[in-house]
């Protein structure tokens, strides 16, 4: 599963908890499930190809994300890789 969001990016960072609240409500609007989303305490660049891992748990268990940054102005993807 692979999905997007666009965020604001607070000059050149994007702020983590945003992220996670982002993925949260996604995962609640588009498959009805509760799920709690840690990204750390990282600091996260506004820049184009990073990506950073974040750990989630729902219903069925724990898994983890790749978040990707697909612009300077805050848009991201991400994927369940475990």
């Amino acid at each position: 599963m692979m999905a997007g969001l666009v965020l604001s990016a607070c000059g050149t960072t994007i702020v983590v908890e945003d992220v996670e609240t982002k993925i949260e409500s996604w995962l609640v609007s588009e498959f009805e499930v509760e799920s709690a989303v840690n990204c750390g305490d990282q600091t996260v660049p506004a820049e184009k190809g990073y990506s950073f891992t974040c750990d989630a748990t729902d219903d069925d268990g724990p898994f983890e994300l790749e978040v990707t940054v697909l612009s300077e102005t805050g848009d991201i993807e991400w994927e369940v890789i475990k």
